[in-house]
């Protein structure tokens, strides 16, 4: 793809948006992310498309502000023909934005739209929305997304997947989570981690638990990008 190399060589471009903690995907990240996003495509298709075509099924991607995990959503989006929601909310466990207590100084829509030419980007940040996510708490931004009945992307950080699983362990670049949403005790419940080429990392799985039955919502994919 053009937009590839042009990242890949374009040392300029990447200079022009680079600021303190919010610089671009590196050009190893921009090959993880093309990866993962291929591998995002299979899953969803073989889970998903078997009863439902793949145009038909309710997908939404969802990504954090900073620039690397909005490239990172951009190759899913083009994978899968589907506009993008910018969240701030998203990129509230990112320590270089929690460190700053809401000073934390994002790209501009039009900056990053500029950056994933072919994407259509949509803000998540206004109330008005009929896809707001909140931008104060990151366990309200995941909570509002994840207990929607529909096929959420969610592209975010590895501090993410940590936190929601409850443990501290090392991740590899562009790893992919897989997640529940249980009404019954409104938890976000992890069924397993692969990396960007879809191998098992860790496998959470149980047997559904007859008390939920008729109580799960929609599964979210979690993509961490910190490449």
């Amino acid at each position: 793809q053009e937009w590839l190399e042009s990242l890949k060589n374009n040392t300029s471009l990447r200079d022009r948006f680079s600021i303190e903690n919010d610089t671009p995907i590196t050009a190893e990240g921009v090959n993880m992310a093309a990866d993962a996003a291929r591998t995002v495509r299979d899953l969803i298709t073989s889970k998903y498309s078997n009863t439902t075509p793949l145009m038909a099924l309710r997908i939404r991607i969802y990504s954090s502000r900073l620039m690397r995990c909005v490239q990172t959503a951009h190759q899913i989006a083009q994978e899968l023909n589907l506009p993008i929601q910018i969240c701030s909310g998203l990129s509230l466990t990112a320590v270089a934005v929690s460190r700053r207590k809401g000073t934390f100084e994002f790209q501009t829509m039009e900056e990053l739209a500029e950056l994933c030419p072919g994407s259509n980007l949509v803000s998540g940040d206004h109330r008005d929305s009929p896809h707001y996510v909140s931008r104060s708490d990151w366990k309200r931004a995941i909570h509002s997304i994840a207990s929607r009945d529909e096929i959420n992307i969610i592209v975010a950080h590895r501090e993410t997947i940590r936190n929601l699983i409850g443990e501290r362990f090392r991740l590899p670049y562009c790893a992919i989570g897989l997640f529940r949403y249980n009404f019954h005790d409104t938890s976000v419940v992890p069924l397993y981690i692969l990396d960007k080429d879809g191998r098992m990392i860790e496998d959470y799985s149980q047997p559904t638990d007859s008390t939920t039955v008729g109580a799960v919502g929609g599964e979210s994919l979690f993509i961490e990008d910190d490449s």
